[in-house]
Order: structure tokens, then sequence, then C-alpha cells
């Protein structure tokens, strides 16, 4: 099923889509990405369509800059450099903070998002917990800016894909602040010092 962004029951869709544990294409403030519950089945799910390494971690999109601290290991961080990390927020910057209580992950971190767009914001908050965001594209293939470049081959295993028209196309700046000194990992949209 295509829905439009702009419809009015765009969001309920999404949400009851995600709930269920599926994996949806939805538009995010970047590009064109594949969104399921945190943790959920449907992390499995596109790890397999997309073809992506099992190692290599998602980004996580959040509703607001303090929904963060449920999961960083905000004792890793001063109160200044919580402050400085979070108020970029919202804007198409992922951070890789410290994590909290991810003792079985030997490299503890975790990437977030705040994104731009509040269809996307509305979204998260109405299902109240974190999405991941990863491009709808096999892994290594061009980000997709509209759906009409969606490959045939993932769309058939996905319930909804919601159409937000013509996006950026550029991805978001990845900012490592798991270690010290924090450096920028990959430029994207969005220029930090």
């Amino acid at each position: 099923m295509i829905i439009k962004k702009k419809e009015k029951e765009s969001i309920a869709i999404a949400r009851k889509f995600l709930q269920e544990e599926k994996l949806i294409i939805i538009p995010t403030d970047t590009v064109y990405g594949f969104s399921g519950l945190m943790g959920s089945s449907a992390e499995q799910t596109l790890y397999k369509i997309k073809k992506r390494e099992m190692d290599k971690k998602l980004i996580y999109l959040i509703a607001s800059p303090q929904q963060s601290f449920e999961y960083i290991d905000t004792d890793f961080y001063t109160a200044e450099e919580l402050k400085y990390l979070t108020s970029f927020w919202p804007a198409p910057l992922t951070i890789i903070f410290k994590a909290r209580n991810r003792e079985s992950d030997q490299d503890n971190t975790i990437a977030l998002r705040c994104p731009q767009d509040t269809w996307l914001i509305s979204l998260i908050a109405s299902v109240g917990h974190p999405i991941f965001s990863t491009s709808a594209n096999i892994s290594g293939q061009p980000t997709i800016t509209h759906i009409t470049e969606l490959d045939a081959s993932l769309t058939c295993n996905v319930p909804v894909i919601v159409d937000g028209g013509m996006l950026k196309g550029l991805s978001s700046t990845i900012l490592n602040a798991s270690k010290r000194p924090f450096v920028v990992v990959r430029q994207g949209t969005f220029s930090i010092e």
C-alpha cells in the first residue's frame, strides 16, 4: 500500500504497522528509509532484505532531544557536553553516543537522531518509542530520494510506503561522540565544527 504523507491518516497507518513490528518505508528529513520499532523483529527483517552486514548498527530516530537521555550513558558526559550535543537537534545530524545498559554490545554505542521533519517527529511521538532508520536501498546502492526509485524486490517486503514526494537526497551528518575527541565521521547535509 502507498499512502501520501500529506493524507490525514498517514501517521495512524504508519503507526499501526510499526506497532505490529512490521518494516515500513517512510520519508525522513534526508532520504527515504526503512523504519521499524527499536528492538523489534523488524530489525532482523531489515538486515535480511537490505543484505546489510549484521554488525552494522542502525540509527534510531527520537521525537525530542530529551528522549536521548533514556538511552545514553549520561555519566560519560559532562552536563556542558550533553547540552552542547543535544542543542543541535532537531537537525539531520546523527550522534553516536556511549550507550546505557548495553553490556552485551562490545562497542557499547548507540546512534541517535532527532529529525527536523514535523510529520516524522509526530509519528515517533505517537508510537512513544524510537524507530530505526536506514536508507531504503540495498546496502552499497545509491540512496532513494523518490518512491519511483525504490527497488521492486524491496517494496514487496513492506506493507506500507509513505510517499513524501521528492526529498533532498543528502544523508545525515554523523558525529561520533562515544569517545573523545568527538569527530565527524560522515559529512552530510548538516555542518558541524
